[in-house]
C-alpha cells in the first residue's frame, strides 16, 4: 500500500507545483560532522547531531521532540480521534508569544527566526525566475522595499508539525548546506508528512482529500498553498518549495506559475511616514528599523527637526516656510526655491517673476484645467489661473525661436494664426531637429517636463482652439478645446501680486475709483488693505470709497442729507435715485410672483438709503419712466391714467405701445413687466384662485398693458 501512496504522491506532486519561483543556489558544500554530512567514523557527529549510520549523514537529534517520530512507522490505535487530539496551545487555551503575528503594517514577524513575511503573491502563465526575483526586489509593502525572495531554509521555517520538514529535520534540502540535489539529497519519504490509510480510517475522508485547515503553516496557509523559495536544484534547475497540504519539499517547473511570499528581517529600511505639505526629508526618506519584539523602532512618523539625522524620520519646511507646531506655512514668497528640475512647488521663478505649481496628476481638457487652476490651493497659495501663451513660453528653455522673446509671434498680444505669421515665424519647427544638437537630448522644459501643456489663450481666428507648447521639441501649437485627444498637461501660475475685490463698502457709497486692487502678498498679510475706506480722493491703488451724492459721510456710515442731490436715474446710477423731470425718487428694482397686497406692503415698510415712506408707483407715475415713445410717455395718446384705469374706454392697443427699443425705460430695462399698483376693475379667474387685474408698462415695447398678478416676471420699483 505504501508503494501505490508513493506514487501517487508523486502526481498529486506535480499538480501542486503550479505555483514556484526561484534562481540560482549557492552550490556550497557540506562540512564532515555538520548537518547533512557525513559522520566521523567513530559515527558520531557534532553538538546537537546524530549518525544515521543506515546513510552516514548527520541529522538533527530528535529523539528528545514527540514531533520528531517519523508518523511512516507509527500505527496509531485503532480507537484514536485524530481530528480532536488538540495541541499544546490549544489544550491549555494559550497561544506563544513568540509565533509568528502580523505586526501594525500588516506583515508577518517570525520573533524565533528575526524573519517577516509579505502578503501571498501571484503570477499566472510561463515565468521566468529573474522576474520573480525582481517582483520582490521591487516590492514596496507594509511600508518596506527591502523585500527579496526567500531560500529554502527560510520558507522551512513556516513549517510546523512536521518533524521531517521543519528547519534540520530529516528531509535533507538545504542551501545552507548546499543539498540541493534530487538525485543525492531527496527522498520523498523524509521530505514530507503524507496522511496515511489510518487517516482515512479515523476520519472518513478520502486519503487524497487533504483539508488541514493550515495546519503544517504557521502563519496559516492552508493545504491548496504551495510557496516557491529562491533555492534551485543542482541538477534539474527547478525551484524547490514548500507545499502545505503535506508539509512538502520538492522542485517544479514555472510553466503554470508561482504563489510566494517575499521575506525580509527585523532589520529593515522602512519608508518614513507623514511627510507633511511644503517640506522634505532631512535627511532621508527612510531610515534602518529593528523589531523589539512588539514594535518597530525607532517610528518612522515624520518629526519636524532642523538637525539632520540618518537613523530618524526628520523633516524641515521648504524654502520660503516656517514650521508652527502644526505645518509648514509660508512666510517669505521671495524665498520660495527657485524654479528648476526637482524643486519643490510651489517655487518662483526669478526671471519673470512668476510663481508655478506642480504639474498637475493628470492630462485634462482645456475648460477642465481652467476650473482645475481657477480652484487650487497649494503650497498656502490661492489665485492661481491657467497660463496664457506668454507666460507658459517662460518655461521654454534652450530654443532660440520659441523662448519669450524668440522669434515666433505668437504672444499674449498676438494670437491670431494668419496676422502673427504662426506659419512662417518659427513656432512649430522641431526644434530638436533644426537646433543643431546632433541627435543630443535637449531639455527645454526649465522643470524637465516633456509632452503638451495647455494655456487659457485662444486663437483669434478659431475661438474653439487654444494655444500651447509642446516641450518634446520646444514647438507652440494650437489645441482643440473639446476632443478627448486633446487632453494635456497642466501648471498653473500666479503672480507676487495678486488682484482681489474691495470689501466694507457701506450703504449709499461707492468705490473711488477701482472697485478691485493688486496686492503684494506674503500670505501673512497683503498690502495695501483691500478693506474699503472713505476718501474722497480718487485712487486706482487703493480701496477707496465716497458718499453717493445727496449724502454725507459721519465717520461710520453715508446718510442722506439732500434728496435733491441724488444722482439722476439711468442705466449704472446708484440707488436710489431722482428723476428730476418729475422730482420722483425711485427704489431698487425688485422681482415678485407676490399678491398685490404684499407687494404694496413691501414699499410701504421698505427703508433705503436712508429714505422711508415709499408706495408702489400708479399708472401715471410708472409712465414718467418711459422714453422714446411719446404715446406712452407722461401726456401721450395713450389713454391709461390714474384718471382713466378702465379697459374698454381707456386702452388702445396700436396707440399703447411703440415698436421694440432697449431703451424705453429710463433704467434701460428691456424684457421686464413693471408692475404698477393701479388696478383696470376686471378679475382673472385662473386655476390657483381669482386675481385682479392690475396696469402695467412692458418695458421692451414701452407697452402699458394689463397684467395678472399669477404672471411670474413680474418686476417693480417703489417711488416716493
Amino acid at each position: 500500500m505504501k508503494k501505490i501512496t508513493t506514487l501517487f504522491y508523486l502526481t498529486a506532486v506535480s499538480l501542486l507545483l503550479i505555483l514556484a519561483a526561484g534562481c540560482g543556489n549557492s552550490g556550497s558544500g557540506r562540512k564532515q560532522g555538520g548537518i547533512y554530512g557525513e559522520c566521523f567514523k567513530d559515527n558520531t557527529c557534532g553538538d546537537g547531531l546524530v549518525c544515521d549510520t543506515e546513510n552516514n549523514v548527520c541529522i538533527k537529534d530528535m529523539t528528545a521532540d514527540k514531533d520528531a517520530e517519523n508518523t511512516d512507522d507509527i500505527e496509531p490505535d485503532d480507537d484514536t480521534d485524530w481530528e480532536t487530539i488538540p495541541d499544546e496551545d490549544s489544550a491549555s487555551g494559550e497561544k506563544d508569544d513568540t509565533d509568528p503575528s502580523k505586526d501594525g503594517y500588516g506583515n508577518w514577524n517570525d520573533p524565533k527566526t528575526g524573519l517577516i513575511w509579505s502578503e501571498k503573491h501571484f503570477v499566472s502563465g510561463m515565468s521566468v525566475l529573474d522576474d520573480l526575483i525582481s517582483f520582490c526586489g521591487n516590492l514596496v509593502e507594509g511600508g518596506f522595499s527591502d523585500w527579496r525572495m526567500p531560500t529554502i531554509d527560510e520558507l522551512r521555517t513556516l513549517i510546523q508539525n512536521c518533524s521531517n520538514t521543519e528547519p534540520y529535520g530529516f528531509c535533507k534540502i538545504s542551501e545552507e548546506t548546499g543539498a540541493l540535489s534530487w538525485d543525492d539529497d531527496f527522498d520523498i519519504w523524509r521530505c514530507n508528512c503524507l496522511w496515511k490509510d489510518e487517516w482515512t480510517q479515523q476520519t472518513g475522508k478520502d486519503e487524497f482529500v487533504y483539508d488541514n485547515g493550515g495546519y503544517y503553516s504557521k502563519i496559516g496557509d492552508d493545504q491548496n498553498v504551495a510557496l516557491c523559495s529562491s533555492s534551485v536544484s543542482d541538477d534539474g534547475g527547478a525551484p524547490w518549495w514548500v507545499g502545505f497540504r503535506t508539509a512538502s519539499i520538492a522542485p517544479a517547473s514555472l510553466d503554470k506559475g508561482a504563489v510566494f511570499r517575499c521575506v525580509g528581517s527585523y532589520s529593515r529600511q522602512k519608508q518614513c511616514d507623514g511627510l507633511p505639505e511644503n517640506a522634505g526629508w532631512n535627511v532621508f526618506s527612510d531610515i534602518p528599523q529593528r523589531w523589539d519584539g512588539s514594535s518597530w523602532i525607532p517610528d518612522d512618523a515624520a518629526s519636524y527637526n532642523e538637525k539632520p539625522s540618518e537613523t530618524e524620520c526628520r523633516f524641515i519646511c521648504n524654502p520660503g516656510y516656517k514650521w508652527n507646531g502644526s505645518e509648514c506655512a509660508l512666510q517669505d514668497l521671495e524665498a520660495i526655491s527657485e524654479c528648476s528640475h526637482g524643486s519643490p512647488a510651489p517655487c518662483h521663478e526669478s526671471s519673470s517673476g512668476l510663481i508655478w505649481s506642480a504639474k498637475a496628476p493628470y492630462e485634462m481638457l482645456h475648460y477642465d484645467a481652467v476650473d482645475y487652476c481657477d480652484n487650487l490651493a497649494e503650497g498656502g497659495l490661492g489665485g492661481w489661473h491657467l497660463p496664457t501663451i506668454s507666460e507658459l513660453r517662460t518655461l521654454i528653455q534652450n530654443c532660440r525661436w520659441t523662448v519669450t522673446g524668440g522669434d515666433c509671434r505668437i504672444t499674449d498680444d498676438c494670437l491670431s494664426a494668419t496676422a502673427c505669421e504662426y506659419s512662417y515665424s518659427q513656432c512649430d519647427n522641431d526644434c530638436n531637429s533644426i537646433g543643431g544638437n546632433n541627435g543630443a537630448h535637449v531639455i527645454y522644459s526649465k522643470f524637465g517636463d516633456e509632452g503638451d501643456f495647455l494655456s487659457s489663450s485662444k486663437l483669434a481666428d478659431y475661438p474653439d482652439d487654444v494655444w500651447g507648447v509642446n516641450f518634446d521639441k520646444a514647438q507652440i501649437l494650437a489645441f482643440g478645446t473639446d476632443e478627448v485627444y486633446h487632453k494635456a498637461s497642466v501648471r498653473c501660475v500666479k503672480s507676487k501680486q495678486v488682484r482681489r475685490e474691495c470689501t466694507g463698502l457701506p450703504e449709499n457709497a461707492l468705490w473711488n475709483s477701482v472697485s478691485s486692487i493688486l496686492q503684494t502678498c506674503d500670505e501673512t498679510s497683503c498690502l495695501p488693505s483691500a478693506v474699503g475706506v472713505y476718501n474722497e480722493t480718487p485712487s486706482e491703488t487703493e480701496c477707496r470709497f465716497k458718499c453717493y451724492p445727496g449724502y454725507e459721510w459721519d465717520g461710520s456710515k453715508c446718510n442722506l442729507t439732500n434728496p435733491e442731490a441724488l444722482s439722476e436715474c439711468g442705466p449704472e446710477s446708484p440707488m436710489p435715485c431722482m428723476d428730476h423731470s418729475s422730482g420722483l425718487v425711485w427704489s431698487s428694482k425688485t422681482s415678485t410672483s407676490w399678491d398685490m397686497l404684499d407687494a404694496e406692503d413691501y414699499c410701504e415698510n421698505l427703508t433705503e438709503g436712508g429714505i422711508t415712506g415709499w408706495h408702489l408707483p400708479t399708472i401715471s407715475e410708472l409712465r414718467t419712466l418711459i422714453v422714446d415713445c411719446p404715446a406712452t410717455e407722461p401726456g401721450g395718446e395713450c389713454g391709461v391714467t390714474d384718471d382713466c384705469l378702465s379697459k374698454e374706454e381707456c386702452l388702445t392697443e396700436k396707440i399703447c405701445s411703440c415698436g421694440y427699443n432697449d431703451n424705453h425705460i429710463k433704467f434701460g430695462y428691456e424684457g421686464y413687466y413693471l408692475l404698477s399698483s393701479s388696478r383696470n376693475g376686471e378679475i382673472y379667474h385662473g386655476a390657483e384662485g381669482d386675481y385682479e387685474r392690475v396696469w402695467c408698462v412692458y418695458c421692451s415695447y414701452a407697452k402699458i398693458k394689463e397684467c395678472s398678478l399669477m404672471w411670474p416676471d413680474l418686476n417693480f420699483h417703489c417711488v416716493r
